[in-house]
């Protein structure tokens, strides 16, 4: 089992100017600007940080804890400013900086420990491994590492560009890819949330085309404005969505409408509907009149409302 190092928690050596929070220096980028931000965070934060995967070089896996919040993010460190850099938190995934406060606290203690060695080099490792960047959206790339770089070189040519990113048609064919690339080097790696982002790409492709042609009025008991049939293929292709539409425009039957959708499409089994308690029983008139179906309103003492989530009723509402 590898064996985990604890580094040091804080320092007191500071690396960075200090910059204003709430507003933006005219000498620096948007960009810079919240970079230097979220170092400025660490340099007075304490941070628990433990390498987990017992090798002894700085690159590599940890684990960052924060014993503010309690919570705890993997982080893969290859390097400063490495397009290879991760972080298992929301910030990290959604501010397209490469990089988030638990990734600089632990550069920072990386920098201010005397026994760690030169960070500044290129990492290589010598597997080669498909990840996700979160730089510019989400893309997926792959890293060629030592070992069969030749062999990896020329499989990547058939899915990746240039810039080694996948390339769009390629989604299709990604097992494919995966088959042939373990069968070069059984160390190669394809990391979840790549996998599950080619997969999520995949089943909204599929959506799409379902969607494209679909007769959205023959879904519902009702005779549907353009604008309604819109927004009920918008959200069965967005697979998730946020309906805005301002009051009486009809947002109850659309959200039927793209329930029914999924149901016969995609074959969902189960709908929570979580509305204002003075709401409910008007969806379920709704449901019962746009659908013909019965809907289960969810009421009474914790007890018996954990036996009424486990009906089979398509439609609960709570």
């Amino acid at each position: 089992m590898a064996t985990r190092k604890k580094l040091p928690v804080k320092s007191a050596k500071k690396f960075h100017a200090t910059v204003p929070y709430h507003y933006k220096p005219e000498s620096l980028s948007l960009e810079k600007w919240q970079i230097a931000l979220r170092r400025q965070f660490v340099e007075t934060r304490s941070f628990g940080i433990e390498k987990t995967d017992g090798l002894k070089s700085p690159f590599g896996d940890y684990v960052v804890r924060n014993p503010e919040t309690k919570n705890s993010y993997k982080i893969a460190f290859r390097g400063l400013n490495s397009p290879m850099n991760f972080c298992s938190c929301m910030d990290f995934k959604t501010n397209h900086l490469g990089t988030c406060k638990h990734l600089e606290a632990l550069v920072f203690q990386l920098k201010n420990d005397p026994k760690t060695p030169n960070i500044n080099r290129e990492y290589v490792p010598d597997y080669t491994s498909v990840y996700l960047s979160y730089i510019n959206g989400r893309e997926v790339k792959i890293r060629i590492g030592r070992n069969y770089k030749p062999e990896f070189e020329e499989l990547a040519k058939s899915y990746f560009d240039k810039d080694y990113t996948l390339y769009p048609e390629a989604y299709d064919r990604f097992v494919s890819f995966l088959e042939k690339a373990k069968a070069i080097d059984d160390d190669f790696r394809c990391y979840d949330d790549a996998f599950e982002f080619v997969l999520e790409t995949r089943e909204q492709k599929l959506r799409q085309k379902i969607a494209a042609n679909y007769n959205v009025a023959d879904l519902l008991n009702a005779n549907l404005f353009p604008y309604q049939q819109e927004g009920i293929r918008f959200a069965f292709e967005a697979g998730r969505s946020l309906n805005a539409d301002e009051m009486g425009l009809g947002k109850t039957i659309q959200a039927i409408g793209a329930s029914q959708m999924f149901r016969k499409e995609q074959g969902i089994e189960k709908v929570l509907i979580i509305c204002p308690t003075t709401l409910k029983y008007q969806w379920q008139s709704e449901i019962k009149r746009f659908t013909g179906e019965s809907a289960f309103v969810i009421e009474g003492s914790p007890r018996i409302r954990k036996n009424q989530y486990e009906r089979d009723d398509f439609y609960k509402i709570v």
